[in-house]
């Protein structure tokens, strides 16, 4: 994988699930080069938020994640767990191949009031080891 900008929602509005899943969302490609099959895990990690912006809480967070072929379904940031072991996907990717992801991560339209000024930045982080 290589390293990409963070993921940032700022300046956005509260989406329905059907909204949600439309946008564009964040394209990333997992590739195998090595000799090896490994396991893998796929983390969604928040990013800390600059004074003076304020954290828009995850519990007010829907996400997607596409595996390529395969759609995902609209789910609350919080159903994956708490911050630094949210885990996004896992597996094993075999030597020589490629797995296509688009994550989509949205403001629900279940907000009460006004979150104006409020962000989320998150970034992906991955980890693997050579199968035995």
């Amino acid at each position: 994988l290589k390293q990409g900008n963070v993921i940032n929602l700022s300046d956005t509005y509260p989406l329905t699930d059907s909204e949600g899943l439309a946008t564009t969302g964040y394209s990333f490609t997992l590739e195998n080069t090595g000799t090896a099959d490994v396991n893998y895990k796929i983390y969604l990690d928040n990013v800390a938020i600059d004074s003076p912006d304020v954290k828009l809480d995850d519990k007010y967070l829907k996400y997607s994640l596409d595996k390529d072929a395969s759609k995902g379904s609209a789910s609350y940031l919080t159903s994956l767990g708490g911050d630094g072991s949210r885990i996004l996907d896992q597996g094993v990717i075999s030597k020589d191949v490629s797995i296509n992801y688009v994550l989509r991560v949205w403001p629900t339209v279940e907000i009460d009031g006004d979150f104006g000024g409020q962000v989320w930045k998150g970034k992906l982080r991955i980890t693997g080891d050579q199968v035995a």
